[in-house]
């Protein structure tokens, strides 16, 4: 995403650029420094870049359209979900029932600790609620940045989806509109820009 972006904003015979979501997000390396270097392109890149949710953008999707300059999407678009999740398994019921013994050598007390073959101690359960709520923040933070609201009123949401109005009057999204009048606003920004730079010449 982050080559095809680049060589968007360079190649000059592309005007626009509209990203078209379907996702409820996910564990995705490398987000942050692609949503990162998308709202740097935003700010400088000089063309607009619209998110279209057809019909899902949540979580990681979320903070990829939320830097974008316009979202849209119809009545039935979910989008937010401005949080973060671990999970973590203990299959050590099982592994007992099922009579497998499992025995873990480790050197550093903290070696592969919140393993699914031992019970999740208090210091790991800790660190990952710290890192969780850490992500959590920086979301927060970024949508802030990309939507106009506070990084306070994103994270009031506590990572709720959206759906239609309710996302737009949350400022998650632009509008409720049809794709194919979202397109149109593209086109009449692309235009618009045309015409400002033969006026400036």
């Amino acid at each position: 995403l982050t080559r095809k972006v680049r060589d968007a904003v360079r190649d000059p015979e592309i005007d626009g650029i509209w990203f078209d979501i379907d996702s409820p997000g996910g564990a995705v390396s490398g987000l942050e420094q692609f949503v990162l270097e998308l709202a740097e392109f935003a700010d400088t890149g000089g063309k607009p870049i619209y998110a279209w949710v057809n019909e899902q953008a949540c979580s990681a999707a979320y903070a990829i359209a939320s830097v974008c300059h316009k979202v849209y999407g119809p009545e039935t678009a979910m989008v937010g979900s401005i949080g973060c999740v671990m999970a973590h398994t203990d299959i050590t019921g099982a592994l007992d029932e099922a009579g497998i013994k499992v025995t873990i050598i480790r050197s550093g007390e903290r070696k592969m600790r919140g393993n699914s073959v031992e019970p999740l101690d208090d210091v790991t359960h800790t660190k990952f609620q710290a890192s969780c709520d850490a992500v959590r923040d920086r979301f927060a933070k970024i949508v802030a940045m990309g939507r106009g609201i506070t990084a306070a009123d994103a994270m009031k949401t506590e990572a709720d989806w959206f759906e239609g109005q309710e996302a737009v009057d949350l400022g998650l999204m632009d509008a409720v509109v049809g794709e194919r009048e979202a397109w149109g606003r593209l086109e009449e920004e692309i235009d618009r820009n045309k015409r400002e730079r033969r006026t400036a010449r």
